[in-house]
Formats: C-alpha cells, structure tokens, sequence
C-alpha cells in the first residue's frame, strides 16, 4: 500500500551502502563533554580551520544557490553556547576527519597524530569526511525541521525537530537516524498539553501578542459580556479607547516543540526520534535538557504568547528573538532573512518580571542559533526547492520508506561539493 504525501521529493536513487556509513557517523551519542586543555583547544582551533579553509580552496562556493558544507560545519561550531560543548565538537569533528574511533577520541594526541598521516589528496580523505560529516548533521536535523512545516496531508505529524510521517495502517516510514538517542537521555516526557500552560502564558503576557502587542480577541470577546462597555485589557484600558497594537487571535507558541516531550499512546517513556532530537539540541547546549526534561516542555519558560502569523513565522524559523546585552529581559524580534521583510519587524520586546517565570533565554538562544544556521548555509532554501521542484514520490505503508535519506540525496547533489 502506497500513498501520496501531497508535495514533491526528488526521488534519486540512495545508496544503501553510503547511507549506512553516515548513520555510522553518529550511531552512538556524543562522548560526554570534556573541557580540552588550553593547549590542546588552541591546536584543535588552528586544525579545524585549516580543514575548512582546505575544503573552500579545493571546492569554492559557487553562490547562494548551493549549499555551503563548510559554512555549516563552523556554524555547528560558532553556535554552541558553551566551551564545553564546542571542545566536544571539536573532539568529535576532527576525530571523524581522522578516523579515530569513537571511543578514543578522549585522547587528542590520536586525533592529533591522524590528522597529521591524512593523506594529501583531499578527494580521498579529509573533504569526503568534512562532507559526511555536514551531510549526517543535515540529515537529522535540518532535513526533518523542514518536513515538519509542511502542509499536513494524509497525517503527517509533527514531532519537533523531526517529523513522524504515519501512513495508511499505522506504520511510521523510518527517518535516518543519524543523531542515535543518548543513553543518558531517558526522561519520563509529558502527557497532553497542559491545560493550564495557555492561561499562565496569557497571564504573563497580560493576553497581549509578545511581538505585536496585538490584545486577545477571544478574551476581549469574554470580557466585553461580563462588563460590557466597561470591559478593560490586563492595564485597566477600555476597550473603547483607540488600541494602537490591534486585536486578534493569539495562541501559546512552545520554543522547544510540546511534541519533542509528548508522550505517545500509552507509553511513559519518550520514543527513539524525540530522543534522538533531545540529543542534538543537546550537542548545542548540555544544558537544555534539564530546562526541558519532563513537564519542563510545559512550563512558561518554554513559551510565548503570538498571533498566528507570527506562531507561523516562529515555527518556520523566519524569526528570532536576539537578545540585548546589559539589558535584562530584553529582545529584538528580527526577520532571519533580511531581503525577506516581515511587517512591524524588527521589533524591540521586554518581558516584564512577576509571579510567572519568563522565557528562557537559553531556549531563545538555541532558536535563534538553529534559525541563522538554516538561513546562513541555505540549507532551508534547498530543501524548500526539493519539495517544490522534485518528481512525486510515493511513501511505502510499510514503514521502509528512508524519507531523511531521500531528502538528504537531492539537496547534496547540489551542494558545492558533488564528489569528494
């Protein structure tokens, strides 16, 4: 039994083989962060960019329209919040390159002495590995970021950072899964969305959009029947006098996707792919689990007040919130393409304190991060043209559809690099 996804893939032909070999990439988790020396983080620093600067030399970026590999890997790098988290990238990165296996990539003397004996033709060596490297990260998170924001028929779900495409029958086509879960991640997730979070939220942001400002209808509905033509909004306006930020409909927008920490049917312990997207996020940030672990993927922290259009333009990553130095609590909403304006952006935003926790922005901070990654290497944009561009596809209801890999093949054959 097939069926059509309602959009368009390219559907070249993968190979299996390749396609395992990437997987191999990142079948195991992240070794545990580790701090490099000082010494050992400056030659780590001086190797990675030397990689990089080869791979530009050898296969330049021929424009905007391409894919940039070597853009992503340093933006994979640049956008880790903490040292920890970078050193560890480091770690993991050049120890790929090198071919040091995994479990020994505590030892930077073995990635050290690796890069040293890599061959010198970089067809063979260490840009195929740079390549595998930008095309496993794609695979797995940028690649079902996209799937996610597709039109929803014949039930696709989103799940986060990745999407679930259920066919006819109840089978689930298999998503690459590059980013294998982390053994240490193995929280208890949540249940429904919480009833309660939308009233916190609306409370905090006293029912106003966070970016527009635009009030609730829905509550200017309510109000105007209880107290009439002496209804007010959360500062004892009336709503009779001139509003200069509008009215509409606003709903609870999450940072981190509910459906990352959902529990589904009737198990009590999160499934392989929200945990697999834990684990990326967690690679960025070893810290963002315990913000968002549990009930955590409920609390206000983790959500904003928006209209629809900017629900919409928030999920997309077409914007982000940049934080303002020195200045607490405080942000410039921006367009993540500046040749792609937004109305009534950019746009400076406060969260003033009260009784209800405010947005964190260390999950801000990720959003924005994930955001100007896509943007900035055009991954987002190429993988928007597979869909429009590409022959249909039809999706096996047996599950044995690799719907990451078919993506995945279309997008780096355009990439600026296609043979290593």
């Amino acid at each position: 039994m097939e069926f059509d996804l309602g959009f368009e893939l390219v559907a070249q032909p993968i190979d299996h083989r390749r396609q395992q070999s990437l997987e191999a990439i990142f079948e195991t988790p992240f070794p545990e962060p580790v701090l490099l020396q000082e010494a050992e983080r400056a030659e780590a620093q001086a190797q990675f960019t030397r990689l990089l600067d080869k791979y530009r030399q050898e296969f330049p970026h021929p424009g905007h329209d391409k894919f940039n590999v070597a853009l992503l890997v340093q933006l994979f790098y640049d956008f880790a919040l903490l040292q920890v988290n970078k050193d560890n990238i480091l770690r993991h990165f050049l120890g790929h390159v090198a071919s040091v296996p995994k479990g020994q990539r505590d030892r930077f003397d073995l990635i050290l002495t690796g890069l040293i004996h890599l061959p010198e033709d970089p067809n063979d060596t260490h840009c195929s590995r740079i390549r595998e490297f930008a095309e496993a990260f794609v695979s797995s998170l940028i690649v079902p970021r996209q799937c996610s924001i597709c039109p929803s028929p014949n039930g696709i779900i989103c799940n986060g950072l990745h999407a679930i495409v259920r066919a006819i029958g109840g089978k689930t086509p298999v998503m690459s899964p590059i980013f294998s879960p982390d053994a240490s991640i193995t929280r208890v997730g949540t249940g429904k969305r919480s009833p309660s979070l939308q009233d916190q939220v609306a409370m905090r942001d006293r029912h106003r959009c966070a970016i527009s400002g635009a009030f609730s209808s829905s509550e200017r509905k309510a109000r105007r029947k209880v107290d009439g033509l002496n209804a007010t909004d959360d500062d004892g306006v009336l709503f009779t006098s001139p509003n200069p930020f509008g009215i509409g409909p606003v709903d609870t927008a999450h940072i981190i996707p509910h459906s990352i920490g959902a529990l589904v049917g009737n198990n009590d312990q999160l499934n392989k792919l929200q945990l697999s997207a834990l684990n990326i996020l967690n690679i960025v940030d070893s810290e963002l689990v315990k913000e968002i672990e549990g009930i955590g993927i409920d609390r206000p922290r983790n959500a904003l007040l928006l209209t629809k259009n900017f629900h919409d333009h928030f999920g997309q990553f077409d914007i982000y919130f940049d934080k303002i130095d020195k200045e607490p609590n405080t942000y410039i909403v921006r367009e993540t393409d500046p040749e792609a304006p937004i109305p009534g952006l950019p746009r400076t935003v406060k969260f003033e304190p009260g009784n209800i926790e405010l947005p964190s922005p260390r999950l801000l901070a990720i959003h924005k991060s994930l955001a100007r990654m896509m943007y900035l290497t055009g991954a987002a944009e190429n993988i928007d043209q597979q869909f429009r561009d590409g022959p249909d596809i039809n999706i096996a209801a047996d599950g044995t559809t690799d719907l990451g890999a078919l993506i995945t093949v279309g997008l780096f054959s355009k990439a600026s690099v296609y043979v290593c």
